[in-house]
C-alpha cells in the first residue's frame, strides 16, 4: 500500500491521457486511467481515488453525464471531480461548475502548473483556487500598470482590466 495520492484520469485521447499520467506520476502521484466514462465510473467505484480528472467530451457518455452518475452513487458522490476540457469560454466554465464539477482545467495542460493544480485540488477537496494578488505600478505620471500574481504558482500575468 502506498501513501501517494491516487488520481483517476478519464480521457479518451491517448496522447492527452499519457501526458497527464506521465506528468502526475513524475510528480509523485499514483494514477488510474480510463478511456471512457463507463470504465472511469467502474474504477471510481472500485478504487475510490482522491480526485477525478474528467474530460468533458468523451465518446458515448460525456463527462457531464458521468459526473451526474458519480454524484448519484453514495460510494462516489464525495470524490472531487475536476472538468478538463478545451472549452475555454467563461460561459463554458460556468456551465461545468453549475453541472456540479468541483473545478475546471483548460486544455492544453501546462505541464509545469498541472502538478500544482492537482495538489491544490486535492488539498481543497477538488476546488482549484487561483489566488491572485494584484500589484499596481504607477511610474512618473505614465499609464498605471498592474500585474496579477498567482500565489499558488508564482506566475505573474499582466492585468488587462481598467485600474481605478
Amino acid at each position: 500500500m502506498t501513501d501517494r495520492p491516487l488520481v483517476l484520469i478519464i480521457e479518451d485521447n491517448e496522447r492527452n491521457l499519457k501526458l497527464a499520467r506521465d506528468v502526475l506520476n513524475h510528480a509523485g502521484y499514483d494514477t488510474l486511467e480510463a478511456e471512457s466514462a463507463e470504465d472511469g465510473l467502474a474504477l471510481a467505484r472500485d478504487r475510490r481515488p482522491g480526485l477525478v480528472l474528467m474530460d468533458v467530451q468523451l465518446p458515448g457518455m460525456d463527462g457531464v453525464e458521468a459526473l451526474a452518475q458519480l454524484r448519484a452513487d453514495p460510494a462516489t458522490r464525495d470524490i472531487p471531480v475536476v472538468a478538463v476540457t478545451a472549452f475555454a469560454m467563461k460561459a463554458d466554465r460556468e456551465r461545468f461548475l453549475a453541472a456540479g464539477f468541483d473545478s475546471y482545467l483548460e486544455k492544453p495542460l501546462d505541464i509545469h502548473e498541472f502538478p500544482r493544480q492537482v495538489a491544490a485540488a486535492l488539498a481543497a477537496g477538488g476546488h482549484i483556487v487561483a489566488l491572485l494578488h494584484r500589484i499596481e505600478l504607477r511610474a512618473n505620471g505614465r499609464q498605471p500598470m498592474a500585474f496579477d500574481t498567482n500565489i499558488v504558482s508564482g506566475q505573474v500575468i499582466p492585468y488587462r482590466g481598467t485600474l481605478q
